[in-house]
């Protein structure tokens, strides 16, 4: 991840807001293992090489290839229940590119910026739309908010088993 730059709650909050997120910093249980204001919120630019330590939540494993859960190991036509393929290729058709569309940024938490792993939060059908047209993840604006005790939050069941601390 590179060009990162400060962010805020509140910046979160409405971008959360304006997308009509489902899955909020601090939801599912997060706050109780991690109190929302400790994350440092900021926001970047995805790497190419981002791709072998950005997971979806676990909800999404049994829709990788080999139930990774890495986001670009996504499947392209999952079994039902999966990934909404029409969801995903309404954005793809919208041209909706994550490079260059201001507000459609992916939110992501992580342990550690500098050595991940990196979680999608909000976000998973922009991103798998993005994968799935062929785009590559160099470039994604996203939403990343750090915090060291992430991985206490795999209690709950929303860190795929398969994500480890690089």
């Amino acid at each position: 991840m590179h060009a990162i730059v400060d962010s805020n709650l509140v910046s979160l909050r409405a971008h959360e807001r304006t997308r009509g997120a489902n899955m909020t910093l601090g939801g599912y249980h997060m706050s109780e293992v991690i109190p929302t204001e400790e994350f440092v919120i900021r926001r970047g630019l995805l790497d190419q090489a981002d791709g072998d330590h950005l997971y979806l939540i676990s909800q999404f494993l049994p829709f990788t290839l080999g139930r990774t859960g890495l986001a670009r190991d996504v499947l392209r036509d999952p079994a039902p229940g999966g990934i909404d393929l029409a969801k995903a290729a309404g954005i793809t058709v919208a041209g909706i590119d994550l490079r260059t569309s201001p507000g459609y940024e992916p939110v992501i938490v992580t342990a550690s910026v500098a050595r991940g792993p990196l979680l999608v939060i909000d976000g998973h059908h922009r991103l798998t739309a993005h994968i799935l047209a062929g785009r590559p993840l160099d470039g994604v604006v996203v939403y990343v908010c750090e915090h060291h005790r992430l991985m206490d939050w795999q209690r709950y069941g929303y860190v795929p088993p398969t994500m480890r601390l690089t």
